[in-house]
């Protein structure tokens, strides 16, 4: 038995869907400069190289188990599965 559907007649039309409306508002000049006043100031041109000779990334520590969770370090830029990543890491100086 064939199903009625598409111009080949073996499959049904896609149901569309509706989209809703966000429910949040763009933010304003005064809310990026409150974000970027609580952000950390890093200066990426003071990346310093790491060991595989690449400038390195800055990431804030994320393990809550850690002394220094929330503190800034300059990590090797590499991704974490690629065989020539190094094991750099140094403290970030905060300005």
């Amino acid at each position: 038995m064939i199903k009625k559907g598409n111009a080949d007649g073996l499959t049904k039309p896609p149901k569309k869907l509706k989209i809703k409306e966000s429910r949040f508002r763009e933010p304003s000049a005064e809310d990026i400069a409150k974000a970027k006043a609580m952000m950390p100031i890093i200066n990426p041109k003071d990346a310093p190289m790491c060991n595989c000779g690449a400038p390195a990334g800055c990431r804030k520590l994320r393990k809550k188990e850690s002394p220094a969770y929330g503190k800034m370090f300059w990590w090797c830029a590499k991704r974490r599965d690629d065989a020539t990543r190094c094991n750099f890491v140094k403290k970030a100086d905060v300005i």
